[in-house]
């Protein structure tokens, strides 16, 4: 009725074993499903979102003053709402999400070492500490490779990184020829 002894054990171990492969197997399918879910095209949107409205933030403080907002002061001059304004792929906990391009502080907006508005970078996905993008590997591209980037004319688009070279040769995010911020 019973089968033997030696046979029961390693029916018991093949079990363990198929347990094993598919516990792997679902931890495997669970950290790619959380990736994915980070990574959504509404979060991607709603980072756009954010982008353009803190881009219009610059704009307007720019509009006032007559030049772009100080490096040390921008993220304390900008009317934010913490809950609202940051990330949502970069995570609440971990801060804003977003850095400005420290190469424009306090520049005149039609300064002719500035390059035109719709190719000069102004806020973008990072995640230093500081909130400061200074270099291309500044930004941090967090949409599957990508970041989005805001540009001085208004417009914000989800990119590779490495493209805002295009405009900088020297791999400084802004004018080539500056070397100190």
């Amino acid at each position: 009725m019973y089968p033997p002894l030696r046979h029961r054990g390693s029916v018991i171990l093949e079990v363990l074993v198929v347990l094993c492969v598919l516990i792997t197997l679902a931890a495997i399918l669970f950290s790619l499903l959380k990736r994915s879910r980070a990574d959504s095209p509404q979060k991607q949107a709603l980072c756009i979102a954010n982008v353009q409205k803190l881009l219009l933030m610059v704009q307007m403080r720019e509009q006032a003053t007559g030049e772009f907002p100080d490096k040390a002061t921008i993220w304390h001059d900008l009317p934010l709402q913490y809950g609202n304004d940051i990330c949502p792929t970069y995570g609440r906990d971990k801060g804003l999400g977003y850095g400005y391009n420290v190469w424009v502080s306090k520049k005149k907006v039609k300064d002719p070492s500035l390059p035109p508005p719709q190719t000069l970078p102004l806020v973008a996905d990072c995640a230093k500490f500081e909130n400061e993008i200074s270099v291309n590997t500044d930004i941090d591209p967090r949409h599957h490779g990508k970041a989005v980037i805001g540009f001085a004319d208004g417009h914000a688009a989800l990119m590779d990184p490495m493209r805002v070279r295009k405009y900088h040769p020297s791999g400084l995010f802004v004018p080539s020829g500056n070397t100190t911020p």
